[in-house]
Protein backbone atom coordinates (compact mmCIF):
# COMPACT_ATOMS: atom_id res chain seq x y z
CA UNK A 1 0.00 0.00 0.00
CA UNK A 2 1.24 3.56 -0.37
CA UNK A 3 2.30 5.60 1.96
CA UNK A 4 -0.12 8.73 2.00
CA UNK A 5 2.29 10.39 5.10
CA UNK A 6 5.62 9.79 3.73
CA UNK A 7 8.21 10.66 7.17
CA UNK A 8 10.39 13.87 6.14
CA UNK A 9 13.91 13.21 7.66
CA UNK A 10 14.67 16.24 10.29
CA UNK A 11 17.96 16.01 10.02
CA UNK A 12 18.88 19.34 7.79
CA UNK A 13 17.21 20.38 10.37
CA UNK A 14 19.64 19.22 13.19
CA UNK A 15 22.86 20.42 11.27
CA UNK A 16 21.13 23.97 10.79
CA UNK A 17 20.55 24.02 14.93
CA UNK A 18 24.26 23.05 16.08
CA UNK A 19 26.04 25.51 13.12
CA UNK A 20 23.93 27.94 14.52
CA UNK A 21 25.28 27.23 18.13
CA UNK A 22 28.60 26.74 17.86
CA UNK A 23 28.75 29.79 15.81
CA UNK A 24 26.77 31.45 18.75
CA UNK A 25 29.51 29.79 21.19
CA UNK A 26 32.37 31.35 18.73
CA UNK A 27 31.04 34.54 19.27
CA UNK A 28 30.51 34.98 22.57
CA UNK A 29 34.29 33.55 23.15
CA UNK A 30 35.70 36.25 21.16
CA UNK A 31 33.85 38.85 23.00
CA UNK A 32 34.51 37.21 26.36
CA UNK A 33 38.28 37.58 25.04
CA UNK A 34 38.22 41.39 24.13
CA UNK A 35 36.19 42.28 26.96
CA UNK A 36 39.16 40.63 29.11
CA UNK A 37 41.60 42.32 27.23
CA UNK A 38 39.75 45.61 27.54
CA UNK A 39 39.55 45.01 31.13
CA UNK A 40 43.16 44.10 31.32
CA UNK A 41 45.38 46.03 29.11
CA UNK A 42 48.32 46.24 31.59
CA UNK A 43 47.96 42.41 32.40
CA UNK A 44 48.25 41.02 28.79
CA UNK A 45 50.89 43.82 27.87
CA UNK A 46 53.18 42.09 30.77
CA UNK A 47 52.03 39.17 29.66
CA UNK A 48 53.20 39.60 26.12
CA UNK A 49 56.42 40.96 27.03
CA UNK A 50 57.53 38.17 29.79
CA UNK A 51 56.61 35.79 26.50
CA UNK A 52 59.26 37.64 24.53
CA UNK A 53 61.98 37.35 27.35
CA UNK A 54 61.65 33.60 29.09
CA UNK A 55 65.21 33.52 30.75
CA UNK A 56 63.73 36.23 32.71
CA UNK A 57 60.09 35.47 33.46
CA UNK A 58 60.58 31.41 34.24
CA UNK A 59 57.18 31.19 34.88
CA UNK A 60 56.58 31.31 30.67
CA UNK A 61 58.39 28.05 30.83
CA UNK A 62 56.00 25.71 32.93
CA UNK A 63 55.32 24.21 30.05
CA UNK A 64 58.80 22.35 30.15
CA UNK A 65 57.62 20.67 33.61
CA UNK A 66 56.59 17.07 33.62
CA UNK A 67 53.95 15.51 34.91
CA UNK A 68 54.01 14.37 38.74
CA UNK A 69 54.14 10.72 37.07
CA UNK A 70 56.07 11.30 33.88
CA UNK A 71 60.03 11.38 33.02
CA UNK A 72 61.70 14.18 31.31
CA UNK A 73 63.17 13.39 27.87
CA UNK A 74 66.90 12.07 28.42
CA UNK A 75 69.98 13.89 27.97
CA UNK A 76 71.54 14.15 24.14
CA UNK A 77 74.58 12.35 23.23
CA UNK A 78 76.54 15.96 23.74
CA UNK A 79 75.17 16.44 26.92
CA UNK A 80 75.63 15.36 30.42
CA UNK A 81 75.01 12.00 30.97
CA UNK A 82 73.41 11.73 34.56
CA UNK A 83 74.22 8.41 35.64
CA UNK A 84 73.54 9.06 39.50
CA UNK A 85 72.28 11.20 41.62
CA UNK A 86 73.61 14.60 41.73
CA UNK A 87 74.31 17.03 44.52
CA UNK A 88 74.25 20.71 45.02
CA UNK A 89 75.44 23.13 47.74
CA UNK A 90 75.19 26.65 46.98
CA UNK A 91 74.75 30.49 48.32
CA UNK A 92 72.70 32.57 45.32
CA UNK A 93 73.55 35.89 45.83
CA UNK A 94 72.65 39.43 44.84
CA UNK A 95 74.96 42.06 44.45
CA UNK A 96 77.79 39.75 46.04
CA UNK A 97 75.83 39.67 49.06
CA UNK A 98 74.43 35.73 50.19
CA UNK A 99 70.56 35.45 49.86
CA UNK A 100 70.38 31.98 51.99
CA UNK A 101 71.49 28.57 50.38
CA UNK A 102 69.84 26.23 47.65
CA UNK A 103 70.51 22.54 48.37
CA UNK A 104 69.10 20.49 45.41
CA UNK A 105 69.85 17.43 43.26
CA UNK A 106 69.44 16.21 39.85
CA UNK A 107 68.39 12.27 40.06
CA UNK A 108 69.74 9.82 37.36
CA UNK A 109 66.40 10.15 36.04
CA UNK A 110 66.59 13.75 35.45
CA UNK A 111 64.08 14.86 38.22
CA UNK A 112 65.36 17.92 40.21
CA UNK A 113 64.33 18.31 44.06
CA UNK A 114 65.72 20.78 46.02
CA UNK A 115 65.32 23.30 48.71
CA UNK A 116 65.46 27.17 49.65
CA UNK A 117 66.28 27.79 53.42
CA UNK A 118 68.64 29.79 56.32
CA UNK A 119 68.71 33.90 56.96
CA UNK A 120 70.13 36.89 55.43
CA UNK A 121 70.13 41.08 56.17
CA UNK A 122 70.45 44.11 53.83
CA UNK A 123 72.01 46.73 54.90
CA UNK A 124 69.95 49.72 52.95
CA UNK A 125 67.38 49.14 54.19
CA UNK A 126 68.05 47.62 57.16
CA UNK A 127 65.94 44.34 57.00
CA UNK A 128 66.56 40.61 58.06
CA UNK A 129 64.77 37.98 55.79
CA UNK A 130 64.00 34.39 57.35
CA UNK A 131 62.75 31.83 54.78
CA UNK A 132 60.25 29.74 55.88
CA UNK A 133 59.56 27.79 53.06
CA UNK A 134 61.28 27.14 49.63
CA UNK A 135 60.47 23.58 48.13
CA UNK A 136 60.72 23.52 44.37
CA UNK A 137 60.86 20.82 41.93
CA UNK A 138 61.25 19.92 38.29
CA UNK A 139 63.11 18.78 36.22
CA UNK A 140 66.10 18.45 33.24
CA UNK A 141 65.01 19.60 29.46
CA UNK A 142 67.54 18.55 26.77
CA UNK A 143 65.17 20.77 23.92
CA UNK A 144 66.31 24.38 25.17
CA UNK A 145 69.91 25.35 23.82
CA UNK A 146 72.00 27.05 25.99
CA UNK A 147 73.05 30.61 24.30
CA UNK A 148 74.92 34.06 24.57
CA UNK A 149 76.64 36.55 23.39
CA UNK A 150 79.25 34.16 22.30
CA UNK A 151 77.15 31.70 20.07
CA UNK A 152 75.20 28.53 21.07
CA UNK A 153 76.12 25.66 23.41
CA UNK A 154 74.56 22.45 22.64
CA UNK A 155 76.61 20.66 25.32
CA UNK A 156 75.22 22.31 28.12
CA UNK A 157 71.75 20.35 29.94
CA UNK A 158 68.72 22.81 30.98
CA UNK A 159 67.08 22.20 33.99
CA UNK A 160 63.79 24.34 35.77
CA UNK A 161 62.10 23.27 38.78
CA UNK A 162 58.89 25.42 40.39
CA UNK A 163 57.64 25.49 44.39
CA UNK A 164 56.38 28.29 46.42
CA UNK A 165 58.32 30.22 49.17
CA UNK A 166 57.35 31.55 52.43
CA UNK A 167 59.12 34.34 54.03
CA UNK A 168 59.35 36.23 57.81
CA UNK A 169 60.92 39.91 57.39
CA UNK A 170 61.32 42.11 59.41
CA UNK A 171 62.33 46.13 59.25
CA UNK A 172 64.55 47.38 61.70
CA UNK A 173 63.84 51.31 60.53
CA UNK A 174 59.71 50.84 60.95
CA UNK A 175 59.42 47.93 63.32
CA UNK A 176 57.51 46.42 60.77
CA UNK A 177 57.36 42.54 59.90
CA UNK A 178 55.60 40.91 57.47
CA UNK A 179 54.81 37.63 55.54
CA UNK A 180 55.31 37.54 51.82
CA UNK A 181 55.19 34.36 49.81
CA UNK A 182 54.67 33.47 46.44
CA UNK A 183 56.15 31.35 43.52
CA UNK A 184 60.38 30.31 43.69
CA UNK A 185 61.90 29.24 40.46
CA UNK A 186 65.25 27.66 40.17
CA UNK A 187 66.44 27.28 36.38
CA UNK A 188 70.26 26.72 35.19
CA UNK A 189 72.87 24.97 32.81
CA UNK A 190 74.82 21.84 34.24
CA UNK A 191 78.01 21.18 31.83
CA UNK A 192 79.66 18.29 31.21
CA UNK A 193 81.93 18.37 33.95
CA UNK A 194 78.98 18.40 36.02
CA UNK A 195 78.72 22.06 37.33
CA UNK A 196 75.63 24.21 37.09
CA UNK A 197 75.13 27.91 36.97
CA UNK A 198 71.56 29.53 37.36
CA UNK A 199 69.41 31.79 39.72
CA UNK A 200 66.43 31.64 41.71
CA UNK A 201 63.67 33.89 41.13
CA UNK A 202 60.91 34.70 43.57
CA UNK A 203 57.94 36.57 42.62
CA UNK A 204 54.55 37.20 44.76
CA UNK A 205 52.57 37.55 41.71
CA UNK A 206 54.46 36.91 38.31
CA UNK A 207 55.03 40.35 37.68
CA UNK A 208 57.00 41.47 40.14
CA UNK A 209 60.61 39.22 41.04
CA UNK A 210 63.98 39.28 42.08
CA UNK A 211 66.84 37.38 41.35
CA UNK A 212 69.89 35.62 42.94
CA UNK A 213 72.46 33.93 40.80
CA UNK A 214 74.19 30.67 41.55
CA UNK A 215 77.45 28.37 40.21
CA UNK A 216 78.13 25.20 42.13
CA UNK A 217 80.57 21.77 41.86
CA UNK A 218 78.75 18.41 42.86
CA UNK A 219 79.36 17.39 46.01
Amino acid sequence: MKNLFPVQSCRPEKNRTGFVLLMLLIVVAIGMMIYYFQLNPIDFKIKRLQKQDPDTYPWVQDWRLVGQDQLPQQPEASQPQITENIYFETRPKKDNQSRGKILFQINHEGIVIGNWTGEYDTRSPPVSYAIMKGEFQGNIDPTKIYADDQGRDPSKLFFIAKGTYLMLVSNHDTGKTTSPSGYIYVTGWLDNEFSVTGKVTISPNRKNLETFNFAARPQ
